[in-house]
């Protein structure tokens, strides 16, 4: 449930890191670097915009999104405390995606996939004594395949 919230605002935000990776891709092959920048940067100024502003969103409507996929007052707690936290991260999101694809544009392609490796993995192993405790609220102190089962319940 909480997924299909949070859909709302990472797919554009990977929308932006697509066009930048065909954009950046296109600058770095015409020999044109500093375009290659410029694109960067709107992408992410624009990624950032949509992403934070719907951020915002969720912050202040977490419970009520949760409310159009369940009537379980336990799974709208749980589900609102999830997008809070993850609503705090909508710009880094952005930032990452945009990155991600213009790194890719230039042909980098491990970067990004070590990043993200990273990003993915320390979270998935890191232990309830050492969540913040507001994840620990949200069920993130759980093993990482009830964390999924959280977030990406259907029911």
């Amino acid at each position: 449930m909480v997924i299909n919230v949070l859909s709302l605002s990472f797919l554009p935000g990977i929308g932006f890191g697509l066009a930048a990776t065909a954009l950046v891709g296109q600058a770095v092959g015409a020999r044109r670097p500093d375009d290659a920048i410029t694109i960067t940067r709107i992408a992410l100024r624009w990624a950032t915009i949509w992403m934070g502003a719907l951020g915002l969103v969720f912050l202040l409507l977490a419970p009520q999104l949760m409310r159009i996929f369940t009537n379980d007052q336990q799974m709208i707690d749980i589900g609102a405390a999830a997008i809070w936290v993850v609503a705090l991260a909508q710009p880094f999101w952005a930032a990452t995606f945009v990155y991600a694809g213009a790194l890719r544009g230039t042909g980098n392609t491990r970067t990004p996939l070590l990043i993200t490796g990273v990003v993915i993995v320390c979270p998935a192993r890191s232990s309830p004594s050492t969540m913040p405790p507001v994840l620990s609220l949200a069920g993130w102190n759980a093993p990482a395949w009830q964390r999924y089962r959280i977030c990406c319940s259907s029911r």
